[in-house]
């Protein structure tokens, strides 16, 4: 195994996702972590933090979702590695879940976001780190 490489993202637009796409430079890699915060806007609607895997070619590799909704005004530290528990209470400020301990193919994208996300919520301070295998 690798030192794993840690990668900041630039935040994306209010109501936006982020995308991972093979930051191994072309090479099958392995994530170990992700954390980020999402920021929720005074729209009322539940929203649930998300990681989801695909092909980039329309096809689904694995969907991770946090079953306890994050409400509008309010705002949580998502913290996503191997092997974590979910956490389903978000009284800590903290929601872990757990990340797909797989190789990712060169051309997979892992999209990082929220289902039901509103247009004005936010995800920042994204950060993620790997291995290339």
């Amino acid at each position: 195994m690798t030192i794993p490489q840690l990668v900041t993202l630039a935040n994306p637009a209010p109501g936006g996702q982020v995308t991972i796409i093979n930051p191994a430079q072309g090479y099958a890699y392995r994530l170990r972590s992700i954390m980020l915060t999402l920021t929720s806007s005074a729209t009322v609607a539940n929203r649930f933090p998300q990681i989801f895997i695909d092909d980039n070619n329309g096809h689904d590799i694995t969907n991770v979702l946090n079953g306890t909704a994050l409400q509008a005004s309010d705002s949580i530290v998502l913290a996503a590695f191997p092997n974590a528990g979910y956490s389903l209470n978000f009284g800590d400020f903290v929601s872990y879940m757990p990340l797909p301990d797989i190789p990712l193919a060169p051309s997979w994208r892992v999209l990082i976001g929220a289902l039901n996300m509103q247009p004005t919520d936010q995800l920042s301070g994204v950060t993620y780190s790997f291995t290339v295998e």
